[in-house]
């Protein structure tokens, strides 16, 4: 079976839990004998690059209209093209968050049997893809001017750039967790019949810890260095732990990219400063898989605060894995892995002093730490091993083609005669595709900018600028003559700011945006010092917004 594997991010220096459960998934259905190419994001590169049967050829998506339209010619002829050459019987898509929607509805156009993994809330949102919404405000003519929309369909004729109409098919969907599969079904996803597959790794990479130090002391963290991850929660555990409880020897390992987010790891090396910790907190920086095995041996306790709810948690597996007792928040998908006391230690998120007695419990009670650990490789021997998992996908992509007769025949003749084997060739690179669509984007910056200089040239700007003024106008009377005839009159009167005494304030966002909207509420805290101020957020934010000086309450809004 040929499979071209879809996925937002593929790059070999990665370390997020779904990168590496995508290589690993695909490692194990090529030892299975199957043909996979993997067709993904440019990722900290400019150009295309290929390397071996990994294709970075996709384009980031940007919202802007001009680089919607030039993503997607780049998007689409290069899946096309990938196709063309390779042939694939199944198109397997590894969520296509920030990555363009119209891959999917491309594989349905051609016929092509499809097959998701989803690790994230890409499938609940993915009416937000840019060019789904660019056709949407097109087809009812709300955002665009009739210039910008005629200019975007004739684009799209010409390069046969296929409209994102209808519904994905989404009879062969596999979830990561049942968590992301509530919310899928929440929002009115038709996935009740998909299965929950978790990921896996491989156990001979992650052998358990047998010798244990006399007495444990290195406390461990491995992800993404960004506020919802809770890293500040493990350092402010640590201080507690140092000052309070007088654990004189612990020390406290980051490892984590600190170019991702480096407005927080600032704030990080400043609580750590504020705390007296320099000497026991140490930031290693990105680590590939081969290298992190030693730093989880070389660790006793791991820390996983995470204060969102996980999809799951790839590093959980890895560390328990090697036998590392783990403290954690269970939230999300993580709680389909930990036990409380049976293979680890639960605490609320954003706790420090429950994350600190448990942190102590372990480090004072030498049975309790030595039954986590062992019971944690175990929980990871019985449910997590890769094999049984790409058995279960394995199951997935088959039915997939199964249901497809016209796909299921054709790929049995060609099993059952090597001289109908359908010839494949190496497709060319899209640098040519790039060039085409750069060339085109210039000329749009270039005729965009000319009527600045020329504007008595361009009558059809005069034009609209004529029917928008006589729209302000006609606004403007309406407004006048709407109160005249109730015989309310309208005078301006300015606000008396002592007489404010309620703010509500609707914070919705996810977790990076609620952290940067801080100094505002700080502003406006010192604006209306006497006011009641609420805050509304999402039920994951709630619990790091709770205690934030500058509002009185919050509430939290189920999305």
């Amino acid at each position: 079976m040929r499979i071209l594997v879809v996925s937002n991010l593929y790059p070999p220096y990665y370390r997020g839990g779904y990168e590496l459960g995508c290589r690993d998934v695909v490692e194990q259905l090529k030892i299975r004998g199957y043909q996979i190419k993997v067709l993904t994001r440019i990722f900290g590169i400019n150009h295309p690059h290929t390397d071996g049967e990994v294709y970075r050829w996709l384009e980031f998506c940007l919202p802007s209209a001009r680089f919607v339209l030039t993503d997607e010619i780049i998007n689409q002829r290069v899946f096309r093209r990938l196709c063309n050459a390779f042939k694939p019987d199944l198109v397997f898509f590894w969520n296509l968050t920030h990555a363009s929607i119209s891959c999917a509805f491309l594989a349905q156009k051609m016929q092509i049997p499809t097959c998701y993994y989803i690790f994230d809330n890409w499938l609940a949102t993915w009416e937000m893809d840019y060019w789904y919404q660019a056709w949407k405000h097109i087809l009812d003519r709300s955002k665009y001017s009739f210039l910008r929309n005629l200019v975007f369909q004739f684009t799209s004729n010409i390069f046969d750039l296929i409209r994102p109409e209808g519904n994905l098919d989404l009879r062969h969907v596999i979830f990561a967790s049942e968590y992301l599969k509530g919310i899928a079904m929440q929002v009115g996803k038709p996935v009740a019949d998909a299965k929950v597959i978790h990921f896996g790794i491989n156990i001979e990479q992650f052998p358990y810890k047998r010798e244990r130090c006399e007495k444990p002391k290195r406390l461990l963290y491995v992800g993404q260095i960004v506020p919802h991850k809770g890293v500040h929660t493990a350092i402010e555990s640590l201080a507690l732990l140092v000052k309070k409880y007088r654990y004189e020897s612990l020390s406290l390992t980051i490892v984590g990219n600190l170019d991702f987010f480096p407005s927080y790891v600032l704030y990080l090396k400043k609580l750590i400063k504020d705390n007296n910790l320099e000497k026991r907190v140490k930031f290693m920086g990105f680590l590939s898989r081969e290298q992190i095995l030693s730093v989880y041996y070389n660790h006793d306790i791991f820390l996983f605060p995470s204060c969102w709810d996980e999809p799951f948690g790839m590093v959980l597996l890895e560390a328990m894995s090697c036998g590392l007792p783990v403290v954690s928040t269970a939230t999300g998908g993580s709680s389909e892995i930990l036990e409380d006391g049976v293979n680890a230690l639960i605490f609320p998120r954003e706790d420090i002093e429950a994350c600190a007695l448990q942190i102590k419990c372990l480090l004072d009670d030498s049975k309790l730490f030595e039954r986590i650990s062992q019971n944690a490789r175990q929980t990871i021997e019985n449910r997590f091993q890769i094999e049984p998992k790409v058995d279960l996908i394995e199951d997935v992509l088959i039915n997939t083609i199964k249901d497809d007769d016209k796909n299921y025949r054709r790929y049995n003749k060609r099993l059952r005669s090597s001289s109908t084997e359908i010839t494949q060739k190496e497709p060319k690179s899209p640098n040519d595709i790039r060039c085409i669509t750069k060339t085109l984007l210039f000329l749009w910056n270039f005729i965009s900018g000319l009527q600045y200089f020329f504007l008595p040239s361009l009558w059809l700007r005069r034009i609209k600028i004529f029917i928008e003024t006589l729209q302000i106008l006609f606004i403007f009377l309406s407004y006048k003559i709407f109160f005249f005839l109730i015989g309310i009159s309208r005078k301006k009167k300015k606000i008396n700011l002592s007489r404010v005494k309620s703010i509500l304030i609707v914070q919705l966002a996810d977790i990076e945006d609620a952290v940067l909207s801080s100094p505002f509420l700080r502003e406006l805290r010192r604006s209306f010092p006497s006011a009641w101020i609420g805050l509304v957020v999402q039920p994951g934010i709630y619990n790091l917004v709770e205690k934030c000086p500058y509002v009185n309450e919050v509430f939290t809004f189920d999305w």
